[in-house]
């Protein structure tokens, strides 16, 4: 986590407190369900790769539809049957007749097959799930596969276990650079040996036999004087949960558990389709990757017409800077992200919501960096609360100057009973 405190000048964009939530705007409370069932039309296959359908068996499959065209008045049109007004006029002869109405059947047969698609998709909810990295956008996708795609496959399993031995070996070894970058004494030249052992440390290296070498790491000064003084970079919020069970991660048996999963994290390079069925509708979900370098490849899902936006931010990201933009707040990256997103006339969705997301680490976080010392805009309590508020009239002022509807959730993406609370509601 990168301390920006003596860079307040890279936050100064973020718009200054909103202290009365505006009227005509919608929230959790003010609106607990919301239909979000429209006409889909397809989603654009160049755009898209693999899915996060190896998640879940079975197999995700693609479908699209053609949009119908009618006249302005709904019947239809000489020119869209094959013939022109001027054309019209003219006597036909009688075979000229019988080819004119059966390209005229032939015509509107296919006409109402479209019709029929498009009422068959009447139950179909289409969803952009868009923000910044790092955000929780991906677990909020495993928590759909949990709860109505058939869960994790073992083949998934494996696939998280070797994604967690190497998260464990990246996260050891940023700490250990924080920790000679920082000039944090040692205490022992033991300890410092340790940490070069572990430095070496390959994923084949990783069994039962090396938790003395990592825990007693873990345990001594300099690590916690370290971890005290926030971390960065591409450290993750989630390596203390998997510190706290290495007699389980490092046994050779192991095999994650659904919790452990969602605890896993991995950026995602790939933009992913889903698709679910949830209490009776079909939901096609669309992950992207978040990193700056990548946010162009969403603009071809922008005319797909979704029936929801689901913006997914890191609340407690205030004090982080962006690792691809150095110098950059993160929370006032997604503001501005979503102030783009909610102003654009091509992205037009039924409805916004914005999840406010990993507020299970807002306290510890305020404790330690207030969040006026990153926000100069920011004049309210240094509570989880009161900034939560603050941060909520935020998006809600920039989804109101988009002439936009939103909905704000305050989320914790790796919580499966909350999630699915928030999944049944936006329905």
């Amino acid at each position: 986590m990168a301390d920006t405190r003596d860079k307040k000048g890279s936050s100064n964009n973020i718009v200054k407190s909103v202290r009365q939530s505006r009227s005509g705007q919608l929230d959790e409370e003010s609106e607990p369900r919301t239909r979000l069932v429209v006409n889909q039309s397809p989603i654009p296959k160049s755009a898209s790769s693999r899915g996060i359908e190896d998640m879940a068996s079975p197999k995700i499959t693609r479908s699209a539809s053609s949009q119908v065209k009618k006249s302005g008045s709904g019947i239809f049109s000489l020119a869209l049957l094959g013939k022109s007004a001027e054309e019209a006029v003219e006597e036909p002869s009688p075979s000229q007749l019988k080819k004119q109405e059966s390209t005229r059947s032939k015509q509107i047969d296919a006409l109402l097959r479209e019709e029929a698609k498009e009422k068959a998709s009447a139950d179909h909810i289409s969803v952009l799930v868009l923000g910044p990295g790092d955000s929780g956008k991906s677990t909020f996708l495993k928590q759909l596969v949990l709860q109505h795609g058939g869960g994790f496959t073992k083949e998934y399993r494996e696939e998280a276990r070797q994604q967690i031995h190497q998260n464990l070996l990246m996260n050891l070894r940023i700490l250990i650079n924080k920790i000679v970058k920082e000039g944090v004494p040692w205490g022992s030249d033991k300890l410092e040996a340790d940490s070069k052992r572990i430095q070496q440390l390959t994923e084949k290296d990783l069994d039962l036999s090396v938790i003395p070498l990592i825990s007693g790491f873990l345990k001594s000064e300099a690590v916690k004087t370290t971890l005290s003084k926030g971390m960065e970079g591409s450290y993750q919020d989630t390596a203390t949960y998997f510190y706290d069970q290495l007699d389980t991660v490092l046994d050779p048996e192991y095999l994650p558990t659904d919790e452990d999963i969602l605890y896993t994290r991995r950026r995602t390079e790939n933009i992913t389709e889903s698709k679910f069925h949830i209490a009776g509708l079909k939901w096609t979900v669309v992950d992207v990757a978040g990193q700056m370098q990548h946010r162009h490849r969403w603009i071809p899902y922008y005319e797909t017409n979704p029936s929801a936006v689901i913006f997914v931010v890191s609340a407690p990201s205030y004090c982080q800077e962006m690792e691809e933009c150095p110098g950059k707040n993160r929370i006032s990256d997604a503001i501005e992200l979503y102030e783009e997103l909610v102003s654009t006339v091509t992205l037009n969705p039924k409805l916004y919501l914005v999840f406010l997301n990993k507020v299970d680490l807002l306290e510890s976080r305020m404790s330690k960096y207030p969040v006026s010392d990153y926000i100069p805009a920011y004049m309210d309590a240094e509570d989880p609360k009161a900034y939560l508020e603050w941060l909520s009239n935020i998006f809600r002022e920039k989804a109101k100057i988009g002439l936009r509807r939103c909905r704000i959730f305050k989320t914790q993406a790796t919580d499966k009973h909350a999630m699915k609370k928030i999944t049944m509601s936006i329905q």
